[in-house]
């Protein structure tokens, strides 16, 4: 004889009462103002970042925002799409730039471009910050940064920006840092660039490109890991600090470099929830005390 035991009905009500729990934990574990789920590459771009046509591909983005300095005749400093199939490129398609020649001085005008990209908000407005829980992505490459001058500085990477906009993060290779690795600037070591505390040759990822992963962990620390196209991912930072500001934008820059850099891949994506975790695990649990017999 086979019986078929049922929740009775307080079993029911407590069962019913906590998913109820999770599911508003879940609505309202992130910020309204929670960057939304965002992605962006240069396959659709038929021309250069910021040109007609080409000012806010993608979607969960705001458009982009390009500033240029020490742009002479003929221009040493600009943006460009380049479509030589570069190792981060999609479709063949990568966002190009390039910061060369320091106008003469003194004092010397460095080169700089700089690309910013704001985040929305989940509803599409702006505003929207980088929230617990979410990975920012973003595929960077270089020609080399060559062997300009340590008084003007050469340097290309990114940095992560509060409205405002203040860096609150910074990956970068430092032409002048006198190592050959990537530098970062975060909430630690006073504010002060520090070499990466994970081997990451510059000169090893020329012509050849990286994806980094910064991911938020709680308001102030992250995690950052490193990719190599065609290699294998690399934990460069656990609970690193950050100076406790919001991410609001991403700013990519190129300054005073021989060589041209290359950025694709801009996205951003978000890790599962723990309430919503609880949630899968609560209704694995209704499933049980359903389905489950008893055999006398």
């Amino acid at each position: 004889m086979v019986l078929q035991v049922l929740p009775n009905r307080r079993s029911l009500s407590i069962l019913v009462g906590l998913t109820a729990a999770v599911v508003a934990a879940g609505c309202f574990a992130q910020s309204t103002s929670a960057a939304m789920v965002a992605s962006d590459n240069a396959s659709s771009y038929t021309g250069a970042v910021g040109t007609t046509g080409n000012t806010n591909g993608g979607t969960g983005f705001g458009p982009w925002q390009v500033t240029i300095t020490n742009s002479n005749n003929p221009p040493y400093v600009d943006t460009y799409l380049d479509t030589s199939s570069k190792p981060i490129s999609t479709n063949k398609n990568s966002w190009g730039v390039y910061a060369n020649t320091p106008q003469a001085g003194p004092p010397a005008v460095i080169p700089s471009v700089d690309l910013t990209r704001p985040f929305l908000t989940a509803g599409g407005l702006s505003g929207g910050k980088l929230d617990a829980g979410q990975t920012l992505s973003i595929a960077m490459e270089s020609d080399g940064a060559g062997g300009n001058s340590p008084e003007t500085g050469a340097s290309i990477g990114f940095s992560l920006q509060s409205s405002a906009p203040i860096d609150q993060f910074t990956f970068e290779y430092d032409a002048t840092a006198g190592y050959d690795n990537m530098s970062i600037i975060d909430g630690s070591n006073s504010g002060k660039e520090y070499e990466s505390p994970v081997s990451l040759g510059f000169s090893s990822y020329i012509g050849k490109g990286m994806t980094v992963d910064f991911t938020l962990v709680t308001a102030s620390t992250y995690d950052l890991s490193v990719t190599p196209v065609g290699g294998t991912t690399v934990s460069v930072i656990t609970n690193g600090t950050l100076p406790g500001g919001q991410l609001n934008q991403i700013e990519l820059f190129d300054q005073n470099t021989s060589g041209n850099g290359y950025f694709n891949s801009l996205s951003i994506s978000a890790v599962p929830e723990p309430a919503s975790l609880g949630l899968m695990a609560i209704g694995g649990l209704a499933l049980l005390l359903v389905g489950r017999r008893k055999t006398a």
